[in-house]
């Protein structure tokens, strides 16, 4: 969802939070029982700042090019 510029509402519990999430600025991140706080922060921003927050989504999308993940495979697989 990160590279389609969506902003990004993600439990702690999923292991790309780290990389997908710069809390405010493309999304929230919360804890298991904190989702209906993340929802109401989102739903309280300005008009403008989902179209930002995606915005910034696809750029930490982008940074996981095809390209990129080739390189790290052919890394763990080098003898």
């Amino acid at each position: 969802m990160a590279i389609a510029g969506l902003p990004l509402l993600v439990s702690d519990q999923v292991g790309a939070a780290t990389r997908f999430i710069e809390s405010g600025k493309n999304g929230f991140s919360f804890e298991i029982n904190g989702l209906e706080s993340a929802l109401r922060s989102f739903l309280s921003l300005p008009s403008s700042k989902p179209l930002e927050m995606g915005e910034h989504s696809n750029l930490l999308g982008a940074k996981d090019h095809p390209d990129v993940w080739q390189e790290t495979l052919s890394k763990l697989i080098a003898p």
